[in-house]
């Protein structure tokens, strides 16, 4: 809609991005833990490929959080965070967050639309944004919203070292249930396992997902939960559930879906701050009713 070509890869890696990268190319755009696919991103791999050719790495670090991870110490250029979720931790401030390093070397030809602000130095990106978006567009959060997300930084500390404990006990509990798959990037099972531990102290975010087996079980298994909350968002202090192929995806076609982790049996959880051990009974008395 905006002229703007895009090459989508189906796996972040150098490797895919190599082929289709050139010159001409302006930005790669990732997701550092994918949503709900939970794939991890070898960054300094992408960027160094990216800064080769000229162009801007930038990082949608929002499921990572910056709790887990600086991305500027791994090569990224530009973090973007829906502040939404896990920084706000209460689901209830819709906004996002735009955070430059400063350490991309812009090359005004290249990027024209940056030219006239030049004389900022490592500020003209973030000076193009408050003309362009915030000034132009509008895109100037509310007060009250900001102060949420104020109170809600105050505890991301804690809050994330406890739904990330909870997930992997919660994952840890679906590798022993049978007719259930689980994918959790901590787990050793997981092919992303090294990555976590290099990159996220090995910690694996607080989503994770789940295979029933099929669309009638993911239901069944739903709408058996007592404590879990059948509910879109993520990083919430309650533990959320969604049935992804039939909300979030739903317009997706068929190849989307399973580019991005998504299958008629899948069950994303959001792993919030409650007791683990009821979150484990909560999934347990459910999916024996199956």
């Amino acid at each position: 809609a905006f002229g703007i070509k895009t090459k989508f890869v189906k796996h972040v890696t150098k490797e895919e991005i190599a082929p289709i990268i050139n010159s001409k190319t302006k930005a790669v755009f990732a997701e550092l833990i994918g949503n709900p696919n939970l794939e991890i991103v070898d960054i300094k791999s992408v960027a160094d490929l990216a800064h080769e050719n000229g162009a801007v790495f930038i990082l949608d670090s929002t499921t990572a959080t910056p709790y887990l991870i600086n991305p500027f110490d791994y090569g990224a250029d530009i973090v973007v965070h829906s502040t939404s979720k896990y920084i706000n931790g209460g689901g209830n401030s819709i906004s996002g967050v735009i955070i430059d390093s400063g350490n991309f070397k812009w090359d005004y030809d290249k990027f024209k639309g940056l030219a006239e602000y030049k004389k900022f130095g490592k500020f003209a990106y973030i000076a193009k944004l408050r003309n362009g978006i915030w000034r132009n567009v509008g895109g100037c959060l509310a007060p009250m919203n900001a102060f949420m997300n104020s109170v809600g930084l105050e505890t991301l500390g804690l809050r994330m070292e406890r739904c990330c404990h909870n997930a992997l006990k919660l994952a840890e509990f679906f590798e022993s249930c049978d007719g259930i798959e689980v994918n959790y990037p901590a787990l050793k099972a997981s092919p992303f396992y090294d990555l976590c531990q290099e990159e996220l102290g090995g910690k694996g975010g607080a989503i994770l997902t789940i295979r029933a087996g099929s669309k009638e079980r993911a239901f069944k298994l739903i709408n058996g939960l007592k404590l879990a909350t059948n509910a879109t968002n993520i990083g919430d202090t309650r533990t959320l559930v969604i049935h992804p192929a039939s909300t979030i995806y739903v317009h997706g076609s068929e190849e989307q879906k399973i580019n991005a982790g998504v299958f008629g049996d899948t069950i994303r959880i959001s792993v919030g701050i409650e007791d683990a051990s009821d979150l484990i009974e909560d999934f347990k008395q459910s999916i024996e009713k199956l």
